[in-house]
């Protein structure tokens, strides 16, 4: 389920920057007493209203069930990253950061092709978003991710000792990771399971009942996920585990929909030796430097950027 394709997982990565990347404007009147109404934070100047918050929290929200939706905890945490993000998009402009266009065309151009078309309808769909608001999604997304960049830099060094000592901490973890050849078909309706179910026990190939019923982006493949680390997908995945090998599954019920399984091959574990991980302990130490820079960064901008709430946003922030 987490493999998609990259433009489409930049454009859900940067949903939460839609309508956030403002054309920044200093007031220059006094505001009507509908746009106070309607304020729900003023950030360095710039007034925000209710509106673009929830547009903000649109998506995240429609992946979410009630209770967690309403969940203290995750409300809290969408409007830090509201404030958070408006915060960098108003950097962002402050540094002139611009998109090349040349590239950029070629990235909508890639949209084009009868895949991609059907991926932005079904993505239109549930969002409620044309293409042309679409591509004002992404090249917001390339702005921020620019100006991340510039602040992550590339200029973090790592000894041999806090190699070895990261090489420590992930010892376990790399021991436990399970890596399985899986296919897999996933539907939203119990009914569409149980007839996939019934096609596959009939002799068809799991891969053509896959590209009939599955809704999961791998379905293209014929449900095929290749192979893959179980433990990073979601929980449901361990249930191909307890499959033998060529095994198809029952059917399986999860927060996502109705899955099938079939066990391909496991995979042996690879060697956990610090000199033969050593490349790809470096790549990820790397990024959590990286990470743990912008996030110093975002919090320094935060304390100096002066932010004002409105008395019913429920925000508990400075």
């Amino acid at each position: 389920m987490k493999k998609t394709l990259t433009l489409l997982i930049i454009i859900v990565a940067g949903l939460a920057l839609f309508s956030c990347f403002p054309k920044k404007k200093e007031e220059t009147t006094s505001p009507s007493q509908e746009e106070i109404a309607n304020t729900f934070v003023i950030i360095n100047g710039e007034r925000i209203s209710k509106d673009e918050y929830n547009t903000f929290t649109s998506y995240s929200n429609s992946v979410m069930d009630t209770e967690t939706r309403n969940n203290e905890a995750v409300v809290e945490a969408l409007k830090r990253d509201f404030i958070e993000h408006r915060m960098l998009l108003q950097k962002a402009i402050e540094e002139g950061i611009t998109v090349d266009e040349k590239k950029f065309q070629e990235i909508v151009d890639s949209f084009q092709t009868i895949k991609g078309q059907k991926m932005l309808s079904e993505f239109e769909k549930q969002l409620n978003l044309d293409f042309e608001s679409l591509k004002e999604l992404l090249r917001q997304r390339i702005v921020i991710g620019k100006l991340l960049e510039s602040i992550a830099g590339n200029e973090i060094a790592i000894s041999e000792e806090e190699l070895k000592i990261f090489y420590e901490e992930k010892k376990k973890e790399l021991e436990a990771e399970v890596t399985a050849h899986i296919q897999h078909i996933v539907t939203y309706e119990e009914k569409a399971a149980q007839n996939a179910l019934s096609l596959i026990k009939q002799g068809i190939p799991f891969s053509e009942v896959a590209e009939k019923f599955s809704v999961a982006p791998e379905r293209e493949n014929g449900g095929d996920l290749g192979f893959i680390n179980v433990n990073e997908y979601p929980e449901i995945f361990k249930e191909s585990l307890t499959l033998k090998k060529g095994q198809v599954s029952g059917i399986v019920k999860s927060e996502y929909g109705y899955h099938i399984f079939k066990l391909v091959e496991v995979q042996k574990k690879s060697s956990v030796n610090f000199d033969a991980l050593k490349a790809k302990l470096y790549a990820e130490l790397y990024g959590v430097k990286q990470e743990n820079k912008v996030r110093e960064y975002i919090d320094g901008l935060y304390e100096k950027s002066e932010i004002i709430y409105t008395d019913d946003t429920g925000y508990s922030g400075s």
